[in-house]
């Protein structure tokens, strides 16, 4: 498997993690900033919908709606008993799945928006949902598990096990066979989503990987650690067609 490695600096400024987001309302926007969104700590992921109208924010209190042109709060989606972590919008939006410190996977209507159901499957918090390309499945990564769920019926199709140590990403292949997820263990896994099995390991960083993202033709993927770098994988054609 072949890979480039890009090292990356990013300087943040970060406000204090003691601090929720409203208490900075009133402050004047950074030059750039067109809205100024959040109430109780934003604690995970921030997605949009697909249609660019809608952005839904993890927050320590529930999963924000805000309309992404106005900044307006459109509704608040709250059932989870402690901080959500991982956030995703359906293909068509009309649905929102959310993981939270809770353990449990939460699907939700945006146009109503209902809970839908809540699901319990994982032992620790679930850290990142994604839904694949037509819609249908969902899948949710926790501590050292990935769990595939049928998006309709929201009934558990199958489990991925095999990491050593904390999921932090899952995403699809751009046709839904392949799960691709990383892991705290510094490595990534291939899944095939018809038969469960493995297909491969990816290895090559050399501490925690926080983040993968797939390219939109599925040959290439992108991956982040906490050793500095970012390595770009090109995945073999039989894996992402």
């Amino acid at each position: 498997m072949k890979y480039i490695s890009i090292s990356l600096l990013i300087v943040l400024t970060l406000a204090p993690t003691t601090t929720f987001a409203q208490d900075y309302t009133g402050w004047n926007l950074p030059e750039g900033a067109k809205a100024r969104l959040g109430k109780g700590r934003i604690t995970g992921d921030i997605s949009y919908s697909p249609d660019g109208t809608k952005l839904a924010v993890a927050s320590s209190i529930g999963v924000w709606i805000y309309d992404a042109h106005t900044g307006e709060e459109l509704d608040l989606l709250s059932g989870h008993t402690y901080h959500v972590i991982s956030v995703a919008f359906s293909p068509d939006g009309k649905t929102i799945a959310s993981g939270g410190v809770d353990t449990t996977t939460r699907f939700w209507n945006t146009n109503t928006p209902n809970l839908i159901r809540t699901v319990i499957g994982h032992k620790s918090w679930v850290n990142s949902v994604a839904f694949s390309r037509d819609g249908k499945t969902i899948a949710s990564g926790s501590e050292m598990t990935v769990h595939l769920w049928n998006a309709n019926t929201c009934d558990l199709l199958r489990t991925f096990e095999g990491h050593t140590d904390l999921i932090s990403t899952v995403a699809f292949s751009p046709n839904g066979k392949t799960i691709f997820s990383s892991s705290f263990d510094s490595t990534i896994r291939l899944w095939n989503t018809n038969t469960g099995s493995h297909i491969r390991t990816l290895t090559g960083h050399t501490d925690e990987i926080w983040n993968i993202s797939i390219s939109a033709d599925g040959n290439t993927l992108a991956s982040g650690s906490s050793d500095g770098t970012v390595l770009l994988w090109s995945i073999p054609i039989n894996e992402n067609k």
